[in-house]
């Protein structure tokens, strides 16, 4: 469904996941306490986090054609992708295939789990794994001494995101009103995800 999604209305697709970064932000906000704990300097921490996400926006990052795979430097970035969006199974409030649409892996993880490409999931499922194994430890570590620059750092890099993965506007009416509606549809299911959270939690 996703691969179909991607390959026939990209720009809907697009802005679900929109909905779906921007609504975690309020999540991200009230898990750190940012009202009360956030200062200049976590002020800071995030507008960094943005730019260097952001910045992204300005490399050749555009999700096109799966990836021809078959060779030992595209194993060794499907890997990197996998163990990236490893972080995102760990960090509060981020998706991993949000985490792979900003790297450009998105389509061609997609489509190995879709046609079943046993080489495409072994790279990207190695780096998953040895991922969560590593980043848990990391990202424990930073947020037990310095939880409150972390999530600054975080709610950053969820921000500038939003500017990678926004589509730009469509020129069909019918496309605007459905990326509208996917919009909608995504920020409605980050809100109930994130509480549902906040009460697993308490």
């Amino acid at each position: 469904m996703i691969h179909w999604l991607l390959e026939h209305y990209p720009g809907p697709l697009h802005f679900f996941f929109l909905g779906l970064i921007l609504g975690v932000i309020p999540f991200l906000l009230q898990q750190s306490d940012a009202r009360h704990t956030f200062k200049s300097r976590h002020v800071l921490l995030l507008i960094i986090g943005a730019v260097a996400i952001g910045s992204i926006e300005f490399l050749d990052t555009t999700e096109g054609a799966p990836l021809d795979v078959g060779t030992t430097g595209s194993y060794i970035y499907l890997f990197m992708a996998g163990f990236i969006a490893s972080a995102a199974m760990i960090l509060p409030g981020i998706s991993g295939s949000m985490i792979l649409l900003v790297i450009g892996a998105y389509s061609t993880v997609i489509t190995g789990l879709k046609d079943f490409q046993l080489d495409v999931l072994f790279a990207t499922g190695i780096g998953v794994a040895i991922g969560i194994v590593v980043m848990s430890r990391l990202i424990r570590f930073f947020l037990e001494r310095y939880r409150t620059g972390t999530f600054a750092l975080v709610i950053g890099f969820v921000i500038g995101s939003l500017v990678i993965v926004f589509p730009g506007w469509a020129d069909d009416v019918s496309l605007m009103v459905a990326s509208i509606a996917a919009f909608a549809i995504g920020l409605l299911g980050a809100f109930l995800l994130g509480r549902l959270e906040y009460k697993a939690e308490g």
